[in-house]
């Protein structure tokens, strides 16, 4: 009975240990039930069914709402060093790659409602963004950013430079925003349109492209945002990921259904590159012979260059893939479910106990977090 008394504290103690060693090399680091994107709500809940949306008020309500920058009650601690690698974050994974588990993150951000996207560029350096306008930026503590007025859902983030302070994040009403120093500005908000960006992505700071519902896509040149509609009429766009030799791949949904777009981000039709036979809702590689789909029915779909594959990789819907090369690719999704491919096969990764649906995972270095509902921000430790 004592051991068992102790334990949750053990664990804890342990996390914390790996976190702040000073010679350690660690790894630290971006859907509930299913959803359906065909008609996206412009300002409540990222997806019908969300596991945390029973209340609306106790989900979008956080302690750090309210005007002006709110700081998390998490005191300023050194944060772990990590490796940092490019702008992708890509780089050699450990011998034991998918061996970890997912914990709390060990400074809890300062709200409840859900953190749709995530992005890292260095331990001191994460955004998270999420429903009801929230935008957060973490430097050795969270803060969350309400000085740009925008109370909408905020789908998806992306950071262009390693150890920068710079982001850019989409959603409701085809909006953009942008992190620089330590706050954020509104760039786009088409008030008017109903129109959802879901996700986004980019090569480098002067071409970055996000894609979203009705075929709506933007953009940007390093200096100025362009909005079109793909020629792709039904489909919703749920992810974009390019190979950095200028082709761009998109995860489109229709229905329960759904297919890869390749793309070369001029010709307004896209090429059907893979005819999914589930909705995917996310897209990830490692380069142009090693491109992953993934999403309803824990299913994935592999491109090694010359022919696309589906394969089962979980039991339930996987919202979101990212990977730190070939050999170590995380996928998260329903229910707090968590996968891994080692370059062999997927592996379960376990999850905190009663862990909610989880939208997001992203990297930077060894730096892995994954980000859900009721305010989730989760850590892979090896």
């Amino acid at each position: 009975m004592a051991i068992s008394f102790w334990y949750p504290e053990i664990v804890r103690l342990a996390v914390l240990l790996i976190l702040f060693a000073p010679a350690c090399h660690w790894v630290l680091p971006l859907h509930g039930p299913p959803e359906d994107r065909s008609a996206p709500p412009i300002d409540g809940p990222r997806r019908d069914g969300d596991a945390d949306s029973g209340d609306a008020a106790a989900d979008h309500a956080g302690p750090g709402d309210g005007p002006g920058l709110v700081e998390g009650a998490v005191p300023d601690e050194q944060i772990p060093p990590i490796d940092k690698g490019g702008p992708s974050g890509e780089q050699a994974p450990p011998p034991t790659a998918c061996s970890g588990s997912f914990v709390a993150f060990p400074f809890a951000p300062p709200t409840s409602s859900s953190i749709n996207g995530v992005s890292c560029t260095s331990a001191k350096s994460i955004f998270a963004v999420g429903d009801t306008g929230l935008l957060l930026h973490f430097d050795g503590k969270w803060v969350q950013d309400n000085s740009t007025g925008f109370a909408y859902t905020v789908e998806d983030v992306w950071s262009p430079t390693a150890g920068g302070t710079t982001a850019y994040a989409v959603g409701a009403h085809e909006s953009v925003l942008q992190h620089t120093g330590s706050a954020w500005s509104e760039i786009q908000n088409k008030a008017s349109s109903i129109s959802v960006l879901y996700g986004i992505w980019g090569s480098g700071p002067t071409d970055i492209w996000a894609v979203g519902s009705v075929g709506v896509y933007a953009h940007y040149n390093g200096s100025t945002w362009t909005g079109k509609t793909l020629g792709v009429t039904g489909y919703d766009l749920q992810a974009v990921w390019g190979d950095l030799a200028g082709n761009l791949y998109v995860a489109a949904t229709l229905g329960m259904t759904g297919k890869v777009l390749k793309w070369d981000g001029s010709n307004p039709t896209p090429k059907d590159a893979f005819v999914t036979t589930f909705r995917p809702m996310s897209i990830w590689g490692s380069g142009p012979k090693d491109i992953w789909a993934v999403g309803s029915k824990g299913k994935a779909a592999h491109f090694d260059g010359l022919a696309w594959q589906e394969q089962p990789a979980a039991a339930l819907t996987l919202n979101a893939i990212w990977g730190s090369g070939p050999q170590q690719i995380f996928a998260v999704g329903d229910s707090g479910e968590a996968v891994c491919y080692d370059g062999t096969g997927w592996k379960p990764v376990p999850t905190p106990a009663n862990t909610p649906v989880l939208y997001d995972v992203s990297g930077c270095g060894t730096t892995v977090l994954a980000v859900g509902g009721q305010g989730t921000v989760l850590v892979y430790a090896p």
